[in-house]
């Protein structure tokens, strides 16, 4: 019985987690494990596409997946806080936010693919490849907002006006630039990641 990918991710950034709250009673980077359930959640929401027959249900799950997935791939700009510490080799919390990292893009990874053979259902070819686009183009767009202004995934619902007030200053701003530069990047990194994945996947489905 082979294990999923994910799951086996999971494990290892709880158990380091855990390694490190037990062995040194350091809980400083315990907001990862936050980070990462909250990574978690685009996923199996978006296996509801794959499952419904009912369009308006799908429509939900996109909208709910698309509102959380770029937390899989912000969990890479978590590296922001590494920092050496005296108690604690760094070494360890290297491998401790690479782990993390990984499990982001990992996240990234499936959650998109179960979110492209969800639309399978509703576009062509052509408009799905379209739709990948704009699902990369929004996660990177995710990340700035997560990272640089720090809003939540659930800000856009729960606080609408603040949401889009803030939006529209950017988007009218010398900010717009900064935006879109860093939103092309992340756009651009993980869509890369998702490219390789892909392909190590469709040659490799033996291993």
């Amino acid at each position: 019985m082979k294990l999923h990918p994910i799951k086996l991710l999971i494990g290892a950034c709880l158990t380091l987690s855990l390694t490190r709250v037990f062995i040194h009673w350091d809980m400083v980077y315990l907001f990862l494990v936050w980070n990462l359930f909250l990574a978690w959640i685009a996923y199996p929401v978006a296996d509801i596409m794959i499952r419904t027959k009912r369009w308006y249900v799908a429509l939900v799950s996109l909208g709910l997946s698309m509102l959380f997935l770029p937390n899989a791939a912000y969990l890479v700009t978590d590296l922001i806080h590494f920092r050496k510490s005296t108690k604690i080799d760094p070494w360890f919390d290297l491998v401790l936010f690479s782990t993390y990292a990984i499990t982001g893009l990992v996240l990234t990874y499936y959650t998109v693919k179960r979110l492209t053979k969800g639309l399978s259902k509703y576009l062509t070819v052509r408009w799905l490849r379209v739709s990948q686009f704009a699902i990369f183009t929004a996660i990177g767009i995710g990340i700035y907002l997560g990272r640089v202004e720090r809003f939540n995934s659930w800000d856009a619902v729960l606080n609408p006006l603040d949401f889009l007030n803030s939006l529209i200053w950017i988007g009218f701003s010398d900010q717009r630039y900064e935006l879109l530069g860093f939103s092309a990047l992340y756009a651009a990194f993980t869509g890369l990641t998702y490219i390789i994945l892909r392909q190590f996947e469709l040659h490799h489905s033996d291993v």
